[in-house]
């Protein structure tokens, strides 16, 4: 038994790692011992050992090389030695070509088509365990060349990577769509349209949103989830990107690919200015033979009643709403509800004359919210069971690092009455694809009815107007924010609400349906009957 053999038992008994060997062939094939525990006991009497070989010394080395790989590319041409093994254990690829029962598995040379030499080199690295520089400029060409010579682990983290780098808020989907196009990558490809279609109005705003490919063009135009906030948005973009294909192909590009891309808009969706102005904004498009049915097809949808538009809903699919699509009902009027409030019918489901209710004592517009730089801020006094009441709203935050939106309901009590009041505070939605069928959020409604059948006469009559009130004013509070809360309101408390009601990103998104118009609306409902 040799020295180091004994050495090397002596030490691994004493819970040690083995010396690693002085011969000079093993820098090629290096290897360490992990060890998990310090050293043997009646409470751990096995060592759990792991060895990690270092394949890094052996990439383009001529040692055991078994395979050179010919990467051809127009006149260049790069050699790697390699060996099998290692390619066919990191990539699907390599694995097939080796043990497939191909030409290749018997050669001792492979040419490679189709890929940069530099691009491959930086691939070999990886495999044989060396650290790579990935970039955004090259992110997309590791992704391909993972998903081509099948590697799990690279894939895995270069989906991750593009992930990171591709949102809404870093504005170079378009571009990274072009790229991924270009190179026939899948994956980045279905991030990067899944990231254009959650802000359209964004996106044709980006540069190389008219270098898009037609196939490409068509796919975002015609998909239901795409978003923004009106189908006004879905037309310019369309024509933007039609009139640089004009100017890049000099007035040559077929008219065909128009007519194929024009019945994609939604048409019905566009406001009546909008038809009327289509041809003049849009010259190119009076000698089309499509524009004027679809034009027709538009207004008949406008000038139509409610239960038309139900039906056209049903006939034609341009006529209902992109679910990704931002449609705002109009602004609640401020002050108490003294009438029915009218609704638009934009959705399939509002058709129905179904929606989500809630019965608002007081209704306060905040105009130009996002704009406000005053600390705090009153709405106008309103009266409620014959005492006056005011909203009171920190439109930064109440001492919350400006994060979140605080409301409070002010009683303005200054002598020494009490009031005992349960209420409920409201910052509206507005947006009516979110809207659901027989949503949760309504004060009155069945729940309310069941319960009143075990009240009162009194509450009886009170939850019977609730109910007949909320079938007349349809709000959308499936999702809009609504707390509650009770308090005994007096001299020393007359003020009571929350200090974080709702982040203020979510309520400053301009998707998410809480601002229209550039106001937020606030509403209360008081119940004073436990006072």
């Amino acid at each position: 038994m040799s020295s180091l053999v004994r050495r090397t038992r002596r030490r691994l008994d004493e819970g040690c790692s083995a010396p690693r060997a002085e011969d000079e062939n093993a820098q090629h094939a290096e290897s360490t011992c992990e060890k998990t525990l310090s050293s043997f006991s009646e409470e751990a009497p096995e060592h759990q050992l792991q060895l990690r070989v270092d394949i890094e010394c052996l990439f383009d080395q001529e040692p055991l090389s078994d395979v050179q790989l010919v990467v051809v590319s127009g006149p260049e041409r790069r050699r790697f030695r390699c060996h099998k093994v290692i390619l066919a254990s990191m990539s699907t690829y390599f694995h097939a070509l080796f043990t497939g029962g191909m030409q290749e598995s018997q050669q001792r040379e492979i040419e490679l088509h189709g890929v940069e030499p530099e691009c491959f080199e930086q691939v070999l690295r990886l495999l044989y365990g060396k650290a790579v520089q990935i970039t955004p400029n090259n992110l997309l060409t590791f992704m391909h060349l993972a998903d081509f010579y099948g590697v799990p682990q690279l894939l895995e983290r270069t989906e991750k990577l593009v992930e990171q780098l591709v949102t809404v808020r870093s504005r170079n989907c378009c571009a990274k769509l072009v790229e991924a196009t270009e190179l026939r990558c899948t994956q980045a490809q279905h991030h990067c349209l899944s990231v254009l279609r959650q802000d359209l109005a964004a996106a044709i705003k980006q540069e190389a949103f008219v270098q898009l490919e037609a196939t490409v063009m068509g796919d975002v135009l015609a998909h239901d989830e795409l978003l923004c906030p009106h189908e006004e948005v879905v037309l310019e973009g369309l024509m933007t990107w039609w009139r640089a294909q004009d100017e890049a192909m000099e007035g040559s590009r077929p008219q065909p690919l128009l007519d194929h891309l024009l019945p994609l808009v939604r048409w019905p969706l566009l406001s009546t200015e909008t038809l009327s102005l289509v041809e003049q904004q849009y010259p190119e498009l009076r000698a089309n033979p499509r524009v004027s049915d679809l034009l027709l097809e538009g207004f008949r949808f406008n000038s139509a009643d409610a239960q038309g538009k139900g039906e056209l809903r049903k006939k034609n699919v341009r006529c209902n709403g992109r679910k990704g699509m931002l449609l705002l009902a109009p602004l609640l009027p401020d002050g108490p509800w003294e009438g029915p409030v009218p609704s638009p019918v934009a959705h399939s489901d509002a058709a129905d004359g179904e929606g989500c209710q809630m019965l608002l004592s007081y209704v306060w517009n905040i105009p130009h919210f996002a704009s406000l730089t005053c600390l705090s801020m009153y709405s106008p006094t309103f009266t409620v069971n014959g005492h006056k009441w005011k909203i009171y709203v920190y439109p930064k935050g109440n001492n919350n690092h400006h994060k979140q939106l605080s409301i409070y309901l002010d009683s303005g009590i200054v002598d020494t009455g009490q009031l005992q009041c349960t209420f409920k505070l409201a910052v509206i939605n507005y947006n009516i694809n979110s809207c659901k069928r027989g949503g949760s959020g309504a004060a009155g409604g069945a729940d309310d009815a069941q319960k009143a059948d075990q009240s009162t006469a009194a509450d009886a009559r009170r939850v019977s107007m609730e109910r007949r009130v909320n079938t007349e004013r349809r709000v959308n509070m499936d999702s809009s924010v609504v707390k509650e809360s009770q308090h005994q309101f007096n001299r020393r408390a007359k003020d009571w609400g929350f200090r974080e009601f709702m982040p203020l990103e979510k309520l400053e998104d301009p998707q998410a349906g809480f601002l229209n118009e550039d106001a937020i609306t606030i509403g209360v409902y008081l119940d004073l009957s436990g006072g």
